[in-house]
């Protein structure tokens, strides 16, 4: 039967207590010291009670009491508003406050300590014999009493906890607060003093293990032990999140009690208390901030298999836990997570759908899916592209979103792609701390990534490989060809054979394929761009133009720039003269050191056999190739929707820059169908490809262009004659 005058009275108690909320108090933790007998009777009586509302307050006045006696806080000395008729509202500076801190003293320590020995100590040895399977007949109820009694404990003894050590420091983190390091409390051991973090640690890993193999389906406590290691690793005193909170609250009082009639740094003296509380959590957080030596690779161990259990309430605590530290270590983890979940994607017997659905739930959740280097791509993309395709429809919505993300279609995805060269450091920041003893400027050698190069080639190589393949599901091959198309990037130049299974691509019955592959192309023609003939700008200037005075506009000395009626012969050598490419260049003035274009010669654009370009080449040079291109380019996607295509537009007018005035002459019978066609697919792609060869062939020569135009002029004529009314 519930006592409820029990309950109240326990409740009360727990609340004269509590010194959990964010305050600034007047008591001090030895006021507490004459009632710490009575106070443990209380404990002793009802902490072993039935009812799990009156144990769950008895546990609450434990962790108020050990609070009170461990939380380093603010004491307020005097009284916040005067006595006196102008004292309300009174504004003061910060050197005004009066405040005095309490800090654990030896005789607070020492009541401490035989507190965790009264009640801490005892649980320990219980859940211990239970995870060597000496304790078989205990309870779910009472596992889940313990475990929860430990939690609060260890949240009340927390900001005198040091962070676990697993290996020597190399972060650098605040040193400011290096007298605590006085006041941390231990845990006892057969061996001496064993640091408490590391010591429940080590017991909850076997504790963990034990529930899994004997009772897997008992979710409150593996969820308790989860709430226990976000404990661990990041309450010391107070979860940073609570800190990010406090910090939010503070800033709305302050706007809310600011009086904008005083000028100075004067506030109310609970704005400016808070204030000061924030500071202190501040500090003791980034003294404690986890780092990858305070994350012991045993705990990652038993979150992560928490993160792939078969139930879903575990398996999602586990996972906002582990994005967590994700977010918090960044990619010093990802050796720690990146093999694991490679490890959960097989096809064995040994991976379950929950295992998969696990693994997948992290990539999708995770900013970056995990592409922080193209060592991890290397293990990550190819174990996603071979996953286990699998009927349930909840990893069939998880491999769809992992697919469309990795595309570059994709507009909320940050990450672009990732260059293959490391950054290097500019010669003038190295000129202002040339001073610091063992720094050197780099060698040029120091930028090449020879390691990212041997991943991303292998990683490369297995793509072409499983996309070529066609052995993969529908959904896999779209993923694979979106990750294909990440890894066209500035500084590496494709393959000939990712270029041939691009050029495949262009063909493919799929629309989203084909728009990767001109994506992709385009990026190719850029790398592999015919070399460009540059001249100094200063040769194509008149000789006067240094004495002419700088005013925005048309001037003597950038006449030629404007359109004018030539005669052929003119024209001639005109076209033959250097390109201003930069339409803004001459406006106001001329720069000193600029080149510019010329047009290109017939021999520019001859290849060598084993080039990609010159495979691209081949494949346009084709009539049947390039005719099934057409084909399936003027086919109508969406009635009402099928709009000129900028991505097909320009992976057009990068081909017919680079490939010459030959492929005009390919193009020309399927331009002069299309335009003359009643559909407006057909038009749409008649302008693509009018467009392309317009902007491309800005850099042939005379007699080619011209050659060209004598052909597209009727086109124009044709078009202009079906404009009416209703054209689009």
């Amino acid at each position: 039967k519930t006592d409820e005058e029990l309950q109240f009275n326990l409740q009360l108690l727990g609340e004269v207590l509590s010194v959990k909320n964010l305050q600034v108090y007047r008591s001090r933790s030895c006021d507490i010291l004459p009632y710490i007998a009575p106070i443990c009777g209380v404990l002793d009586l009802t902490l072993e009670l039935p009812q799990k509302e009156e144990y769950d307050l008895a546990q609450n006045i434990l962790q108020s009491l050990m609070s009170w006696l461990c939380r380093i806080r603010m004491v307020e000395c005097s009284p916040r508003i005067k006595m006196e008729p102008r004292g309300w509202g009174e504004t003061i500076l910060m050197d005004q406050v009066n405040v005095d801190w309490n800090i654990p003293n030896n005789q607070e320590l020492d009541v401490v300590r035989s507190l965790l020995d009264r009640y801490l100590t005892p649980v320990l040895v219980l859940l211990d014999s239970y995870s060597k399977g000496e304790q078989s007949s205990m309870s779910k109820e009472t596992l889940q009493r313990k475990l929860k009694l430990v939690w609060r404990i260890i949240i009340a003894v927390s900001e005198l906890v040091p962070p676990e050590q697993t290996r020597p420091w190399d972060s650098v983190l605040s040193s400011g607060l290096s007298w605590l390091d006085k006041l941390y409390i231990t845990l006892p051991a057969p061996t001496g003093q064993l640091p408490l973090r590391k010591g429940v640690n080590e017991l909850l890993s076997r504790v963990q293990k034990q529930i899994v193999a004997t009772t897997n389906d008992d979710t409150d406590s593996l969820s308790t032990i989860l709430n226990i290691y976000d404990v661990m690793l990041f309450c010391y005193g107070m979860d940073e999140d609570d800190i990010g909170d406090h910090l939010e609250d503070q800033k709305r009082d302050k706007a809310h009690r600011e009086d904008r009639l005083i000028r100075g740094k004067k506030h109310l003296p609970s704005v400016i208390l808070e204030r000061i509380c924030i500071q202190w959590e501040t500090h003791v957080w980034l003294k404690n901030l986890l780092v990858i030596e305070s994350l012991a690779e045993r705990m990652f161990e038993d979150l992560f298999s928490l993160c792939v259990h078969q139930y879903s309430e575990v398996r999602t605590l586990a996972q906002d836990l582990l994005l967590k530290v994700i977010g918090r270590l960044g990619k010093d983890c990802m050796k720690l997570v990146v093999p694991r979940i490679v490890a959960c994607l097989q096809n064995n017997a040994g991976v379950t759908e929950e295992m998969m659905k696990g693994a997948l739930y992290l990539i999708t959740q995770e900013k970056y899916m995990f592409f922080y280097s193209w060592d991890f791509a290397a293990q990550l993309w190819p174990a996603l592209i071979t996953a286990q395709h699998c009927d349930k429809q909840s990893i069939d919505d998880l491999l769809r979103d992992i697919g469309i993300k990795t595309s570059r279609y994709y507009q909320d995805y940050c990450l672009y792609t990732l260059p293959l060269s490391g950054f290097e450091l500019s010669s003038s920041l190295l000129d202002l701390v040339k001073q610091v003893p063992g720094l050197e400027k780099p060698s040029s050698l120091a930028n090449l990534s020879l390691g990212s190069h041997l991943h991303f080639q292998e990683l490369e190589r297995r793509i072409v490989e499983l996309v070529s393949g066609k052995s993969l599901h529908w959904r896999h091959h779209e993923m694979a060809v979106g990750m294909l198309l990440t890894m066209i990037t500035y500084d590496a130049t494709p393959t000939r054979d990712t270029t041939s299974l691009w050029l495949q691509l262009l063909l493919d019955d799929q629309r989203s394929i084909r728009c990767m592959a001109n994506q992709a192309l385009e990026g190719i023609l850029k790398l592999e761009k015919v070399p460009s003939r540059k001249v100094p700008l200063k040769e194509m200037l008149p000789n006067e133009q240094g004495n002419q005075k700088n005013y925005p506009g048309v001037r003597d000395d950038n006449l030629f720039l404007q359109y004018r009626n030539m005669e052929e012969d003119e024209l001639k050598q005109y076209w033959s003269k250097p390109y201003v490419v930069k339409s803004y260049l001459g406006y106001w003035t001329w720069p000193k050191h600029e080149k510019v274009r010329l047009v290109h010669n017939l021999e520019d654009f001859n290849t060598t056999p084993d080039s990609v370009r010159h495979l691209i080449s081949q494949f346009f040079l084709d009539e049947n190739l390039v005719t099934r291109f057409v084909e399936l380019n003027s086919l109508e996607h969406e009635k009402g929707l099928d709009f000129f295509n900028m991505d097909r537009g320009l992976f057009l007018c990068f081909l017919f820059e680079n490939i010459g005035p030959k492929l005009g002459q390919v193009f020309q019978s399927h331009i002069e169908k299309l335009v003359c066609s009643p559909e407006e697919s057909q038009q749409r792609a008649s302008a693509e490809m009018v467009y392309g060869l317009v902007r491309g062939m800005r850099f042939w020569d005379y007699q080619s262009a011209q050659q060209a135009w004598t052909w597209l002029t009727p086109v124009f004529q044709q078009v202009l004659s079906n404009v009416t009314l209703e054209t689009q």
